[in-house]
């Protein structure tokens, strides 16, 4: 298990999300470092992809004695369009109610934590 404060808070929102969602057989939902898709990857996709990788960390004086850090999570949602031509606005309507009701809300934590560090709400 990752001991780095910014990956424990990548595996946790992989959990939240997991949870939240109703995955299909080929859906996949993992921490990466880089989620590169090759072209022959990308053509022979299947399924949903969501991936959660860490992004930019940076600290900043919050006190004298203390420094408040800002975690950078990215979160990539990959799925393949595989019908003839342009992907249809109803296609990609789905894929942004997904991302809203899934990815955005279960990573919405207003009025609750999603883990402590150091004694701290995130």
């Amino acid at each position: 298990m990752a001991s780095a404060k910014i990956l424990t808070l990548c595996d946790a929102l992989v959990t939240e999300i997991d949870t939240a969602w109703a995955q299909g057989a080929s859906d996949t939902i993992t921490r990466k470092y880089i989620a590169g898709i090759s072209t022959e990857e990308l053509s022979s996709l299947t399924g949903r992809h969501v991936y959660v990788f860490p992004a930019e960390y940076s600290s900043e004086g919050a006190t004298r004695g203390e420094d408040e850090w800002t975690y950078t999570i990215a979160i990539l949602v990959i799925e393949r369009y595989t019908d003839a031509g342009e992907a249809l606005a109803s296609w990609l309507d789905t894929r942004v109610d997904f991302v809203e009701a899934t990815v955005r809300n279960a990573v919405n934590f207003t009025g609750r934590s999603l883990l402590a560090i150091s004694a701290r709400r995130i």
